[in-house]
């Protein structure tokens, strides 16, 4: 599994490729702060993960009980593997 960060702001892309050969080109664009923007686990391919509908805004709470007052909480999956889109697409 490949480990990385990616940013919240502006549209941005991820090549995978080995030497000079692109073996894949994602492209995403940014999230709501504390929500995250997931890949569905289901469209983990090289033809299904070029469809903007593939992604979607996390609904997985982690970090703080979000049931306290005042409390800001972040969604997302962070090292952990991705959940399923049931939700409408990320914009």
């Amino acid at each position: 599994m490949l480990g990385l960060n990616l940013s919240n702001t502006d549209a941005h892309k991820i090549i995978v490729q080995r030497g000079e050969v692109i073996i894949d080109e994602i492209s995403y664009s940014g999230s709501s702060d504390g929500k995250s923007t997931q890949l569905d686990i289901a469209k983990y391919d090289a033809t299904l993960n070029d469809e903007a509908s593939s992604f979607c805004v996390s609904t997985t709470q982690y970090g703080l009980d979000c049931t306290a007052e005042g409390a800001v909480c972040d969604w997302g999956t962070p090292g952990q593997p991705n959940g399923a889109c049931t939700t409408e697409p990320a914009e």
